[in-house]
C-alpha cells in the first residue's frame, strides 16, 4: 500500500479481538514499537505475539512470520476489546489498497479479525481500494461483532481500482452493528453491506452521495433488504 499523507482533523480506532491461543505455543507481550519488531523477529510457528492492554497511537504493522494452516502465527490482543489502535490528526491521499482490511477469515468459524471499528472525521482521496472491508464469516450467534462506526467522513474517488474486487468504497459481511451517518461520497464507489447471521443492525443517515450510486444492502437471512436508512 502506498501512502502520501498530510494532516487534517481525522480520528481512525480500530480494537483487536482476543483469540485463543493456539497449544503450546509461545506468548510473546508487546507494548511498543521496539517490542513488536523485537517480537515479529522471533516468532515461530504457532507463536502469538500478545498486545498489551492499552491505546497504541500511529502504530504501524508491519509482519512477516513463518506460520502453517495447522501452526499460524497469530496476532491477538491481551483482553478482548482492550487494544485499541489510533490514527489521527491524518488526511490520507493516493492509496493503492486497501485503508482498513480486516478480511483474511478464510474457513469460516466465525473467529473475526476486528471487533470494533469508528472511523470519524476524515478525508479520503485517490483510493484505489475500500475505505473499509471487513469479513465477518461463520454463523455462531454467540458472538456479537463486529460493530463499524463512520461518521463525518469525506470519500473522494474511492474504490475504483482495478483490483478491488468487491467493487465498493466500503464492504461489509456479516457485521452486526453498523453505523453510517454524516458523511460525503464524491465519485467514489457505492456502499456494500451483507447480512449473514444474527440479528444485524445497519443504520444510514444523512449521508450524501455525488456521483456515486446508492449503498446496496442484501439481507441473507430474510432476501428483503435489511437497511434503515434516511
Amino acid at each position: 500500500m502506498k501512502l502520501k499523507s498530510t494532516f487534517k482533523s481525522a480520528v481512525g480506532v480500530v480494537t483487536l479481538l482476543a483469540l485463543n491461543s493456539t497449544v503450546n505455543a509461545e506468548d510473546f507481550f508487546v507494548d511498543s514499537k521496539a517490542s513488536y519488531y523485537d517480537a515479529v523477529s522471533q516468532v515461530g510457528p504457532g507463536d502469538d505475539i500478545v498486545f498489551k492492554n492499552g491505546t497504541y497511537r500511529d502504530f504501524e504493522i508491519k509482519f512477516q512470520a513463518q506460520g502453517s494452516k495447522q501452526a499460524p502465527v497469530t496476532l491477538r490482543a491481551e483482553t478482548k476489546g482492550e487494544v485499541v489502535f489510533s490514527v489521527t490528526n491524518s488526511h490520507f491521499e493516493t492509496i493503492s489498497g486497501n485503508v482498513f482490511a480486516f478480511n483474511k477469515e478464510k474457513d469460516d468459524l466465525g473467529i473475526y479479525n476486528v471487533e470494533v471499528l469508528n472511523i470519524s472525521n476524515n478525508v479520503f482521496e485517490n483510493v484505489s481500494g475500500a475505505l473499509a472491508l471487513i469479513y465477518r464469516g461463520g454463523t455462531d450467534e454467540s458472538t456479537f461483532g463486529p460493530k463499524v462506526t463512520l461518521s463525518d467522513n469525506t470519500l473522494t474517488k474511492v474504490g475504483h481500482g482495478k483490483r478491488n474486487k468487491r467493487k465498493a468504497s466500503i464492504f461489509l459481511h456479516g457485521v452486526q452493528k453498523t453505523n453510517i451517518r454524516n458523511n460525503t461520497f464524491d465519485s467514489s464507489a457505492k456502499v456494500r453491506i451483507e447480512h449473514t447471521v444474527g440479528e444485524p443492525q445497519t443504520t444510514l443517515s444523512q449521508n450524501s452521495f455525488s456521483n456515486t450510486d446508492k449503498p446496496s444492502i442484501i439481507d441473507f437471512l430474510t432476501a428483503k433488504d435489511g437497511c434503515q436508512c434516511q
